[in-house]
């Protein structure tokens, strides 16, 4: 019998437009915090994605959660706050 292997569909890296619908902020903002280092990037050629731990990392910062990621990249499947991870 086949063996049946769950996959997380949600994406690894966000859009900034992905990212600003998840943060309910403006695709502008969003491009101002990139810029400004404030949330974290990752370069893939010229495109410019946001990892999303670290973006659950950037939110518990914001909001003084605790932030359960494990060390490393915090990319793996369950990662982030509980609160936080259903959304993104």
């Amino acid at each position: 019998m086949a063996k049946v292997i769950k996959r997380d569909t949600q994406p690894l890296l966000l859009h900034a437009d992905e990212a600003a619908a998840l943060l309910n902020l403006g695709r502008s903002t969003v491009y101002r915090l990139m810029a400004s280092g404030e949330l974290p990037t990752v370069r893939v050629g010229r495109a410019v994605r946001i990892p999303r731990g670290g973006l659950l990392r950037w939110i518990a910062k914001q909001t003084g959660e605790p932030a359960d990621l494990p060390a490393g990249d915090g990319n793996a499947a369950g990662d982030g706050p509980a609160a936080l991870r259903e959304a993104v």
